[in-house]
Formats: C-alpha cells, sequence, structure tokens
C-alpha cells in the first residue's frame, strides 16, 4: 500500500489553513492515518473527506458527542485534536471563534516554551563544552 509523509507538525496551529490542505490532499485521494513526531502520515482515499481540529479536552462524553456526529478522532498534537467524518457537509465541531482562537494561542504558546527551554538547554551543554 503507498503511503505519503508530510512535515505538518506547526501547521495544526494554523487550523483553517491546515483543515484546507487536508481537504485538497482529501480531493487528490489521501486521507491523514497518524501524526508522527516530525511527519504525517497518509494513505490512499477514495472519497471526500472533513476535517476538523478541536482543542477541546479529551474525555469519554466528549467523544461520545464527537461519534454521535459522524466524526472519527485520528490523532492529537498537545492538546490539538484532529478529527474527520466521510460526511462533508457535517456541523463543525468549533463554533466559536473566539474561544477557538484563544485556545489555539494558548497551545501554541506552550509548543515555543519547551522550544525555547530545550534550545537553552542545549546552548548552555555547548557553553561547557568549551
Amino acid at each position: 500500500m503507498k503511503k505519503k509523509y508530510i512535515n505538518m507538525k506547526h501547521f495544526l496551529y494554523y487550523d483553517q489553513e491546515c483543515i484546507d490542505y487536508l481537504q485538497d490532499l482529501s480531493k487528490k485521494g489521501w486521507q491523514l492515518e497518524s501524526l508522527g513526531i516530525f511527519l504525517a502520515k497518509f494513505i490512499p482515499c477514495d472519497h471526500l473527506l472533513k476535517y476538523q481540529i478541536d482543542c477541546t479536552p479529551m474525555s469519554e462524553e466528549y467523544l461520545n458527542i464527537i461519534k454521535e456526529q459522524g466524526y472519527q478522532w485520528i490523532d492529537s498534537c498537545n492538546d490539538i485534536h484532529i478529527f474527520v467524518n466521510k460526511n462533508i457537509n457535517a456541523l463543525d465541531l468549533q463554533t466559536d471563534q473566539d474561544v477557538y482562537q484563544q485556545i489555539l494561542l494558548s497551545q501554541f504558546q506552550k509548543s515555543n516554551m519547551i522550544g525555547v527551554f530545550v534550545f537553552g538547554i542545549l546552548m548552555m551543554a555547548l557553553g561547557f563544552l568549551n
């Protein structure tokens, strides 16, 4: 089976662009299967899909509501979750864009803080080696 790998790690923070990109890949016959550390894995698909990104904390109740709407959880990166639906006319998961943008911003800031911390430790280690 053919697979395609694409770097999408920070692309998730640009939710609408990411959704548009995933749906364009769906039109070309590719479905997101999983997110890896650096690469997203895609598998062949023969129908259009609707993707949604959400940051609502995962719980059994939340997943049941998602399933009732026809969505399937694909994977998560930090607290950003990707869902897919075979019904391209399905309702969006997130309807309050102001709240959603604040959640995404807080996730992006957490991700950047970890990167800065790791970079700082690396620089200190290199400084001690000299």
